[in-house]
């Protein structure tokens, strides 16, 4: 029976931040066919993960702490090593090359025929091997199958076996083939495959188990904050907003930093990123005035530069001469300056807004047509 090994090990560093070393793998006896003569001559030894925040993924090499098989073979040489992610991406622990007889483990030396019937090859003693990038390594697989001199292996009566990874003391690590940042961009939840190849006749093994143990640092987002500027309501998380009205549930959709509500309500966000969720944000109550509002599209609006030092232009254009407010506030909604407020001619218009004495952070211009209002963001960076 093939069983999903998963270990989970949490350290709370801060309130915010969620440290977590999970293992997942394979844990079950399986006979690795014997060369060519013993078909199909490949043995992939899958497992099911589904236990990590949901479209987890992994981000950089260094989130594979390490990759072990736990195995006997009586001629290391004959086997490669491949790890297959979810979405098909792979990397190669160890190729195969036909060189190299030092034993993995202690295999059964009383191997009978057939060669590919398990019953008559019964298994030995497996030891566990490593593959990392993390812990510190010398050589591959294969430079220890050929090894002779005791670096790396150890004459047991007549036979040199590879030294089995020491996971306490961080001893005999190995290491990969390819490097393992081939595996970036895996999902860790679906299938994983350890693909074992045996393609050189005469000598067999088992596997007792594979596994991998990942590290990752998940941030519980910080409670969103959410003010209403115009008819607008903004979140001052950039990622991960959902949007809801207290007495309808979450808004379908409504999932940017900024959302409009078409209905008097009480409205609130709740930030969610890499299956960490936020506290609920502040609840406003917001009244439906059916007052004409628009996109800054419509008076081509642009600011430049944003993000900004110092000072940013902000541009619009007037299809006709108009009465004009432009104002700047704070991310609470506060005005802090007034930089329009005047009747305007046709054409385009370029203000400065000069942030000089203004801490670095996110504000929103407030640009007031006649009777139509436009709001922005404003990124300041001191």
């Amino acid at each position: 029976m093939k069983k999903l090994l998963l270990l989970i090990s949490f350290v709370f560093c801060t309130m915010c931040i969620n440290a977590q070393s999970l293992s997942f793998g394979f844990d079950s006896t399986m006979f690795i066919p014997d060369g060519p003569n013993c078909l199909p001559g490949v043995l992939n030894a899958s497992v099911i993960v589904n236990n990590f925040p949901a479209n987890s993924t992994i981000l950089s090499a260094t989130n594979i702490m390490s990759i072990c098989v736990n195995i006997e073979h009586s001629y290391s040489g004959d086997l490669g090593f491949k790890l297959f992610c979810p979405n098909g991406q792979s990397v190669v622990l160890d190729g195969n090359s036909h060189s190299g007889g030092n034993y993995l483990g202690i295999p059964n030396g009383n191997d009978g025929t057939p060669a590919c019937d398990s019953y008559t090859n019964p298994p030995g003693i497996g030891w566990n091997y490593c593959w990392s990038e993390i812990s510190p390594y010398n050589f591959t697989l294969n430079q220890l199958s050929v090894d002779t001199a005791g670096v790396g292996t150890t004459l047991i009566g007549t036979k040199r076996r590879i030294d089995s990874t020491n996971q306490i003391t961080h001893t005999n690590y190995l290491k990969p083939e390819n490097y393992l940042s081939a595996l970036v961009g895996c999902p860790l939840n679906g299938i994983w495959s350890m693909q074992i190849t045996d393609d050189y006749a005469m000598d067999n093994g088992y596997i007792f188990g594979w596994n991998v143990k990942t590290s990752f640092l998940y941030v519980i987002p910080p409670t969103p904050v959410i003010t209403l500027i115009g008819d607008t309501l903004f979140s001052d998380a950039p990622l991960g907003n959902q949007w809801y009205n207290l007495a309808t549930g979450a808004i379908a959709g409504a999932t940017a930093v900024k959302y409009l509500p078409l209905q008097t309500g009480d409205y609130f966000t709740i930030v969610s990123i890499n299956g960490q969720t936020s506290d609920s944000s502040n609840i406003i109550h917001y009244i439906h005035t059916g007052i004409e509002t628009t996109t800054a599209n419509r008076f081509h609006v642009k600011v430049t530069p944003n993000p900004f030092t110092a000072s940013t232009n902000i541009k619009y254009y007037l299809s006709e001469p108009s009465q004009v407010s432009l104002i700047i506030m704070d991310i609470t909604g506060k005005e802090i300056q007034k930089t329009v407020s005047e009747k305007q001619a046709k054409g385009e218009q370029s203000i400065t807004f000069t942030a000089n004495s203004y801490p670095s952070g996110l504000y929103f211009y407030k640009l007031t047509i006649n009777d139509t209002i436009t709001v922005g963001k404003l990124l300041l960076n001191n």
